[in-house]
């Protein structure tokens, strides 16, 4: 099976998601050495801009929609009952989903249960509801 590398950016400065994001190094003109910054969509970005870069999973949720690290999605039970609403991190070599006061559980395994239903950067709102 073939692992699709990509992320995407959180801009701190701007407060806007960027898809699609590629590392690179540019020599400024003019210039010796190299300026490291980010690719997107083919134009890079100043380097002193403050981004939160984020992986994507290889897994998608069960609508077909990518998910990435810092999502936040919504996991059902087989009955289709919402057991929580839980963040999507990389720890202890897998990407997992965790809630405060929850064990952490693999998505690998759970993938067809959970919906994404936003990021942390764009959604915060979403993890002050009330946990099930």
């Amino acid at each position: 099976m073939e692992r699709t590398i990509k992320f995407r950016a959180w801009n701190e400065d701007d407060e806007e998601m960027y898809e699609d994001v590629f590392l690179s190094q540019k020599i400024p003109d003019g210039q010796k050495g190299f300026l490291k910054g980010l690719g997107l969509n083919e134009h890079i970005q100043d380097a002193t801009k403050s981004f939160v870069l984020m992986q994507f999973t290889g897994l998608v949720d069960k609508n077909g929609v990518e998910l990435f690290e810092r999502d936040i999605v919504q996991v059902r039970s087989f009955l289709g009952e919402i057991m929580g609403t839980y963040v999507l991190e990389y720890k202890l070599n897998a990407f997992n989903y965790y809630a405060p006061g929850k064990p952490e559980q693999a998505l690998y395994f759970a993938q067809n249960l959970v919906e994404k239903i936003g990021n942390v950067h764009e959604n915060k709102e979403l993890l002050d509801q009330p946990q099930q």
